[in-house]
């Protein structure tokens, strides 16, 4: 339910009125995300700020339904099964994480009230540091 005057371009802020949970937050886009925002909405034209931000052909409301399905839809052509908005949720995440991200920042960024969500966020990103880790370990490929 995002409005166009719910982005600002000069931070690449967006409000989030009515996310998880209801409440209200703020995210900021990273720079490619905020390139391919910047073309879309230039692509569309003048349009209202109350307009929605990411409208139909017709410039109706893209509403869950039709994010779900797009989703699933370009989820079977790149062959990635379960494709959906929650395992982007969780994607992001996870790579947040792997990317030195904290804790407390995403726990803002996702909404969650409490760590204990974002907590199995981390303990999925540990595993897969520890594997990594283990797998490249100078000291093992020297075998000291």
């Amino acid at each position: 339910a995002l409005r166009v005057r719910d982005y600002d371009r000069k931070q690449g802020r967006l409000t989030i009125w009515c996310g998880k949970g209801g409440k209200q937050r703020e995210v900021f886009l990273g720079q490619a995300a905020q390139r391919v925002l910047w073309r879309y909405l230039a692509d569309r034209g003048e349009v209202a700020p109350a307009a929605w931000l990411f409208a139909t052909s017709a410039g109706g409301e893209f509403d869950r339904l039709a994010i779900g399905n797009l989703l699933r839809r370009l989820g079977a052509r790149a062959n990635v099964a379960g494709a959906g908005a929650h395992r982007f949720r969780h994607t992001f995440a996870i790579n947040f994480l792997r990317n030195g991200g904290n804790l407390l920042a995403l726990q803002d960024i996702l909404g969650h009230s409490t760590l204990t969500m974002v907590r199995r966020y981390a303990r999925l990103a540990e595993v897969d540091i520890a594997a990594a880790q283990r797998g490249a370990s100078p000291a093992d490929r020297w075998r000291l």
